[in-house]
């Protein structure tokens, strides 16, 4: 699954020296997920069925970075994240062809040094069989 994210974001803090500043900081996200994982079905009957999946999942960023500016332009710290793995959980029910399953993914980090952002997420999946 292909993923992208932008975010900008200022932060005010007082300064020892200098008063007030402001720092803005920029997320950039692309990766591309690439998950390797088993799942297990429960027949309830011949047209419905309870499954639930289990998958790690390799990330692999594309361009991802996070840069921080100070208001008057001096550069502090850019990060370069890199990819990296987490894994997911799901639960669904079939019925036909209709498929409802949610997900749950682990906690992400985009990055490793002092500046890190990092999420998770809850997914709601409907699904069509067409075969």
């Amino acid at each position: 699954m292909y993923q992208k994210y932008n975010s900008n974001q200022s932060t005010k803090y007082k300064s020892l020296i200098g008063g007030e500043k402001i720092i803005n900081h920029n997320l950039n996200y692309n990766s591309i997920e690439i998950p390797i994982g088993l799942r297990h079905n429960f027949f309830l009957s011949n047209k419905t069925k309870i499954f639930v999946t289990g998958s790690f999942v390799y990330d692999l960023f594309l361009n991802t970075s996070i840069k921080s500016n100070v208001i008057n332009g001096s550069k502090l710290e850019n990060l370069d994240a890199s990819s990296s793995i987490n894994y997911f959980f799901s639960l669904g029910y079939k019925y036909k062809s209709y498929s409802l399953e949610i997900k749950y993914q682990s906690k992400q980090v985009l990055a490793t040094t002092s500046l890190t952002s990092t999420y998770n997420s809850y997914n709601l999946v409907f699904g069509y069989t067409l075969f």
